[in-house]
């Protein structure tokens, strides 16, 4: 199995990429263990993903599909979110 990632573009404005910026098919967070009853500081798995699986801002075009998340965790307080669309998108699906 591929290593989990974590996918985090962050433009200024959406001309930063005029284009379609394309977030397809990945497997985001440990997709093995599940950690969600687990007590802070997070050291196992590894491959926790802490806040944000994907995060994009500033483009033209964006396309987040088929995305997998697991295990996304945090343990200081904020906001958690698999994707988040953030600011500086003119279109998205």
């Amino acid at each position: 199995m591929p290593a989990p990632e974590v996918y985090f573009f962050n433009g200024a404005s959406a001309a930063v990429a005029l284009g379609t910026t394309t977030i397809s098919n990945n497997l985001v967070g440990d997709q093995v263990v599940d950690n969600t009853a687990g007590t802070p500081p997070f050291t196992t798995p590894t491959t926790t993903v802490y806040t944000k699986g994907i995060f994009v801002a500033g483009a033209t075009n964006v396309q987040v599909t088929k995305q997998h998340t697991e295990n996304i965790l945090s343990y200081v307080g904020t906001a958690m979110n698999a994707i988040e669309l953030s600011s500086a998108i003119t279109n998205s699906t």
